[in-house]
């Protein structure tokens, strides 16, 4: 049961995963603020979190499908996947300054984003290299 779900994931087309995270990160940072003044306190920088993990997941999910469509790991891919999500998290702090819908731009926010790229794109690297010597 798990190798056919497995295989299912594998199958899917090019890099389908990593438009479906950008997507989700273009909505989530780039929609019109909906509670302007009324911040829900999580804990003390719980966005520096958020922004740590969504971008992580996109460096993740450009190495998953390189992977996916090359069944091999190289740094050029691990550098490319950092590259990408630290680009779009800078080209986001600079459009939620310049576009004025309620949302701040804060570098501490971008910092977050090159962090969880690099990160989850060198544990990605790891996942899939299991997977390889698996056989999946």
């Amino acid at each position: 049961m798990k190798k056919k779900t497995f295989d299912r994931l594998i199958a899917a087309p090019p890099f389908l995963y990593s438009a479906i995270i950008f997507l989700i990160i273009l909505f989530l940072t780039l929609a019109p603020d909906v509670s302007p003044g009324k911040n829900v306190k999580l804990f003390p920088h719980a966005d520096k979190v958020v922004h740590f993990l969504m971008f992580g997941a996109f460096s993740a999910t450009i190495v998953f499908d390189g992977w996916r469509k090359n069944h091999f790991i190289n740094a050029s891919l691990m550098i490319l996947a950092m590259f990408c999500s630290s680009f779009l998290g800078g080209l986001i702090e600079i459009l939620q300054d310049a576009m004025g819908l309620g949302r701040t731009s804060d570098w501490w926010d971008f910092m977050a984003d090159c962090a969880g790229a690099f990160v989850f794109a060198c544990f990605s690297v790891y996942i899939c290299r299991i997977c390889q010597k698996k056989g999946l």
